[in-house]
């Protein structure tokens, strides 16, 4: 029997401060929303960290949007982001995973050599 296909979605609660909800108003949600600007990407993963959040989506982009403090976005200009951008840094990169910490964001590609180096 084949398996289902399943169909990610971000969906954001809680406030809306700096952004971290991705629907660009700064609104509080206070049930799941779907954020307007990845409707059209499948998305694979999503991560939060405590003022920004990161998606990954099926074509290997990764958009992320919140609060740009110390460089967290990787936008390389510091401008808190209210809705979802594409990181153009990683535009060459296969990004297989995203992770966002308290305060920071990490990104794992995968090895075109396989050499891991």
């Amino acid at each position: 029997m084949p398996h289902p296909r399943i169909s990610i979605q971000p969906v954001w609660l809680h406030t809306g401060w700096g952004g971290q909800t991705g629907h660009g108003d700064g609104e509080t949600r206070l049930v799941p929303t779907r954020v307007v600007a990845l409707a059209r990407e499948r998305v694979v993963c999503v991560s939060a960290g405590v003022e920004h959040s990161l998606v990954l989506v099926q074509r290997g982009a990764v958009f992320i949007f919140g609060c740009d403090g110390d460089g967290r976005l990787g936008h390389g200009d510091h401008v808190d982001r209210s809705t979802p951008k594409w990181v153009e840094g990683l535009a060459k990169e296969r990004v297989v995973a995203v992770a966002a910490g308290g305060y920071h964001s990490m990104a794992a590609m995968a090895d075109a050599e396989g050499g891991g180096q």
